[in-house]
C-alpha cells in the first residue's frame, strides 16, 4: 500500500509539471511534404512516451513553446471540425513551417539538420516508398 501511495505521489507530480508535447498531425504532414520522407513520431519524441520529446523534438519545442500551438489547437477542436482544420491548415502550419525553416538551417557536428533529415540520418525517418 505504501508503494501504491509513492506511486501515486510521484505520478501526480509528474502530471503538474509535465507539458503537454506538441505532436500533431498536421506537423508530420507537413514535415513528410518538405522533406521527402516518412516520419514516425520517434523522429521527435522518446519511444516511450510522447510526452518527452528527445533532442531533435526539444529544438521545435524551444521554438513553437510561446506560440501556444496546442492551446489554441485545443480551442479550435472545442469550436468544432472546421475550426480545428482552418486552424491546423492556417496559423499552425505555417509556425511549424517556419520552425522547420529555422531547425534545418542549425548545425548539428559539420552537418546541417536539413542535411541530415535528408540523409534520413535523424532516428524515426524512412525513405518514402
Amino acid at each position: 500500500m505504501k508503494n501504491m501511495v509513492a506511486f501515486l505521489a510521484v505520478f501526480a507530480i509528474m502530471s503538474a509539471i509535465s507539458q503537454p508535447a506538441q505532436a500533431h498531425s498536421a506537423f508530420k504532414k507537413a514535415f513528410e511534404a518538405k522533406y521527402k520522407v516518412k516520419a514516425s513520431c520517434t523522429a521527435c519524441h522518446d519511444k516511450k512516451t510522447k510526452e518527452i520529446r528527445n533532442d531533435f523534438g526539444k529544438l521545435y519545442d524551444k521554438i513553437l513553446k510561446d506560440k501556444e500551438i496546442t492551446k489554441k489547437w485545443k480551442a479550435a477542436k472545442e469550436d468544432g471540425s472546421v475550426a480545428r482544420k482552418a486552424y491546423e491548415s492556417g496559423e499552425m502550419t505555417t509556425e511549424f513551417k517556419k520552425a522547420m525553416e529555422t531547425v534545418g538551417k542549425m548545425k548539428k557536428g559539420d552537418k546541417t539538420y536539413a542535411d541530415l533529415i535528408k540523409s534520413l540520418e535523424i532516428e524515426g525517418l524512412k525513405a518514402k516508398s
